[in-house]
C-alpha cells in the first residue's frame, strides 16, 4: 500500500464519519483528493486505521447520560471491547434500556457486553485494575 500523510488520514477519517451509517462513496474522496490514490485504497487505509487504533477487547466503553443504551449498544454490536457501560441518572429510562437489551440477546449475543447502570455519575466510586 502506498504511503498516506497525516493529513490524508485525517481526511479519510473525517470523510467516513459524514458517513456514520451510510455507505461512504469511496470514488468521490479518490476524485477530491487528488493524490492519485484509488478508492479501493482509501477504503483499506481507514480499515488499517481503524484496528490500530480502534477498540481492543481489553477496552471498556461508557457512555455517561446513555439513555436508553442505544450507543453503549452499538458499540457493543459493531467492535470488540470487554464491557460496553451505560450509566444514566433517570431510572425509568435506563429501566427500559436494560429491558430492550435483555429482550434481544439471545438475537445479539454481543449484547451481553453491555451493563446498564441507573445512578448519578457523581455519586459513583470507580477503580481501576492493573
Amino acid at each position: 500500500m502506498s504511503y498516506f500523510t497525516h493529513q490524508e488520514d485525517r481526511r479519510i477519517t473525517e470523510y467516513a464519519l459524514s458517513f456514520m451509517g451510510k455507505r461512504v462513496p469511496w470514488r468521490k474522496l479518490a476524485t477530491t483528493m487528488k493524490t492519485g490514490k484509488t478508492a479501493e485504497q482509501l477504503r483499506l487505509r481507514l480499515m488499517s486505521l481503524k484496528r490500530r487504533f480502534g477498540p481492543t477487547p481489553t477496552d471498556v466503553f461508557v457512555d455517561v447520560g446513555s439513555g436508553i443504551g442505544n450507543v453503549v449498544a452499538q458499540v457493543a454490536i459493531e467492535t470488540d471491547v470487554a464491557a460496553s457501560i451505560g450509566i444514566e441518572v433517570r431510572k425509568d429510562v435506563a429501566g427500559l434500556g436494560k429491558s430492550r437489551m435483555d429482550a434481544f440477546i439471545d438475537l445479539t449475543a454481543a449484547l451481553g457486553a453491555v451493563i446498564i447502570h441507573d445512578a448519578d455519575i457523581k455519586e459513583m466510586r470507580f477503580e481501576i485494575e492493573p
